[in-house]
């Protein structure tokens, strides 16, 4: 009987072992799919949103065309080719590409953000928890974080960015820094690569139509993904919605808004510089 005992008893804690390890991975997988499309080196566009977000309902409602559509449907779309948009990111990008190389500029992905790659698609993802109030908590976005954290320190390294500029990297940055805490939001990645990050979708209140703020979201990611020196700017990015990780006050700017004091990398008459 005693040695009955002493196996269920060894059972059971092998079993409580193994459950701390499977509720771990489950709250990692999103970040293990994240980190399996960076290495497979794909060009993507990851939406993260919440069921109860607003302005995620809207995005889902511009894209799917229905207040209740599925995302999953409109990746399907995007990712087998069927998606006018999505293709005329890649278009649109292999034509920028193309048109410097015929310039006589040599490409050599000066800014580590993927420029110089041929891409044949870009696909589109997305995580989309229920809670809008619950997203900044989870370990998957925060492991995403960090590796968008350690992203940035090293491209930042390629810019000259003066100390008294806001997007100047001291060593003790955290994650918080990067002010990456209204939804829905949206990475931009080009051969496994960071490009950028951007937040918020206009409100389709007030006579602003569905094809109308779709076409100002094209606009933006479009000229991340043909700017050869794209790179995130916390400082620059209008995603701080007060903790309240809704997205609404990011849904009017787009995070286009520079911030003051802060040079305008995105402005294309800047001249950007770098340390080779």
């Amino acid at each position: 009987m005693r040695r009955l005992l002493a196996i269920l008893a060894s059972a059971s804690l092998i079993t409580a072992a193994g459950t701390t390890v499977v509720s771990c991975t489950n709250e990692l997988s999103n970040y293990n799919t994240f980190k399996k499309w960076i290495k497979n080196r794909e060009t993507f566009v990851l939406y993260i949103g919440a069921e109860d977000c607003p302005y995620c309902q809207n995005f889902v409602k511009a894209t799917t065309g229905k207040p209740n559509g599925s995302l999953d449907d409109f990746e399907n779309q995007v990712n087998n080719g069927d998606n006018k948009m999505f293709n005329e990111f890649k278009t649109n990008y292999n034509n920028k590409l193309e048109s410097l190389q015929n310039g006589g500029k040599e490409i050599n992905d000066d800014f580590r953000n993927g420029f110089g790659a041929k891409v044949d698609q870009v696909k589109f993802h997305h995580f989309t928890e229920e809670k809008k109030d619950s997203i900044n908590s989870k370990k998957w976005l925060t492991k995403i974080k960090e590796w968008i954290l350690d992203e940035y320190k090293a491209q930042y390294k390629i810019h000259n960015i003066p100390e008294t500029d806001p997007n100047y990297v001291t060593n003790d940055l955290t994650v918080d820094d990067l002010k990456i805490s209204s939804i829905p939001t949206y990475i931009i990645i080009r051969d496994g690569k960071l490009v950028n990050v951007t937040t918020g979708f206009d409100s389709l209140e007030n006579g602003v139509g569905e094809e109308q703020a779709l076409e100002k979201w094209f606009t933006e990611i479009n000229s991340y993904f043909t700017d050869p020196a794209s790179f995130f700017q916390p400082s620059n990015n209008g995603g701080e919605t007060g903790g309240d990780g809704d997205g609404g006050e990011t849904g009017e700017t787009g995070g286009q808004e520079p911030a003051a004091g802060s040079i305008p990398y995105q402005d294309k008459s800047y001249e950007y510089r770098y340390k080779k």
